[in-house]
């Protein structure tokens, strides 16, 4: 089979002088873009944009443009020649069929792994994070249990406390640790894994959640700790109110989607209080951030849980720390969870061996 060359040349334009096409569908996060600028500042440009000579319009790579926008700069441009029924069908199934690919989560993270040596640390784990975002390793995100419907983060659900904090349904704490455990931004997100997501790292890996809550269900997991939304020694008071209650109503809306939650204590002491609003007397599940400089911080972190829960018979999690944090976890009686690229280090050696 002939198939048809539908591509008449290449060329060089300014950023402003591209049509953008008023039926282009899709949306580009934040993480998204700083990935992408990332790239485009570290390497420069490796993809056209396409562009249709017949309409004017851009017809795939929309956020490479916006961005050069910005600076309004050369842009490398490749022109089709499409009618408009044919435009529209190549602008509905451009994305949609790459997506339909799976991956090799293996050769991926090897992938990554050697992009550090290009793009450093930072931006490497940047786009760790958008990469896992969009890919598939096989699963099918339709077998999920759970409805996902967009969310509206103003909605309110009831308080007990004077600053509308969400309370917390008592009857959907977690009652034990589902496997598998993944640190939210490490893992493919949309893989249906009926495990447990922490969020014991960087938080631009789990901001957007704030806006699109409803994205932690397409994984359909059993259980989740609380967002850990950054609170510091020296955040104001309405700050840490503010880190909290977000933290608060996301965990009430994934309760209310059949999610048991584990409340996270890893705030700083001035705070400890603030950080039980709208978590219920008796509430027996929680979670935390192991230290092995804070050990006493730990230990206090779990006096308070015990004080609130009204026993000492908790299902308690600690998250990474290294061995120290480890032995201290387990002499506790506390489960203690790897941090996520010491589990994989540990793995690796494994493999090795």
């Amino acid at each position: 089979m002939n198939w048809q060359n539908r591509i008449t040349g290449y060329g060089t334009e300014k950023a402003s002088q591209l049509l953008a096409n008023p039926f282009n569908w899709r949306i580009h996060p934040k993480y998204q873009q700083q990935a992408m600028q990332g790239v485009l500042e570290r390497v420069g440009w490796v993809q056209d944009v396409i562009v249709n000579t017949r309409t004017g319009h851009i017809v795939d790579r929309h956020m490479r443009v916006s961005l050069a926008l910005q600076a309004d700069d050369d842009v490398p441009v490749k022109y089709i020649e499409l009618d408009e029924a044919e435009e529209a069908f190549v602008l509905s199934t451009y994305d949609p069929i790459g997506t339909l690919a799976i991956t090799d989560s293996r050769i991926l993270e090897d992938v990554i792994r050697q992009s550090q040596t290009v793009v450093g640390d930072e931006l490497a784990r940047l786009l760790e994070d958008t990469v896992s975002a969009g890919i598939d390793t096989g699963e099918s995100v339709a077998s999920s249990p759970v409805l996902v419907t967009p969310e509206d983060t103003s909605v309110q659900f009831p308080s007990d406390n004077e600053f509308g904090i969400p309370l917390l349904d008592a009857n959907m704490q977690a009652d034990n640790i589902p496997y598998p455990h993944l640190t939210y931004g490490f893992a493919a997100r949309r893989k249906v894994m009926a495990g447990l997501w922490l969020f014991y790292t960087d938080d631009y890996r789990f901001e957007a959640l704030w806006g699109e809550p409803h994205n932690l269900l397409y994984s359909a997991p059993k259980a989740a700790v609380e967002c850990n939304f950054s609170v510091f020694n020296t955040t104001p008071k309405a700050v840490a109110l503010y880190q909290i209650y977000r933290k608060r109503w996301l965990a009430r809306y994934w309760q209310s989607k059949g999610v048991r939650i584990f409340v996270d204590l890893n705030v700083p002491d001035p705070h400890f209080h603030l950080n039980l609003l709208g978590v219920p007397k008796g509430w027996r599940a929680y979670a935390t951030r192991g230290y092995s400089h804070e050990l006493r911080g730990m230990n206090e972190e779990y006096e308070l849980a015990c004080e609130h829960a009204g026993t000492r018979d908790l299902l308690y999690v600690c998250y990474g720390g290294g061995a120290k944090v480890k032995e201290h976890a387990t002499k506790r009686g506390w489960f203690y969870i790897p941090e996520v690229m010491t589990a994989k280090r540990e793995s690796d050696n494994a493999k090795e061996q």
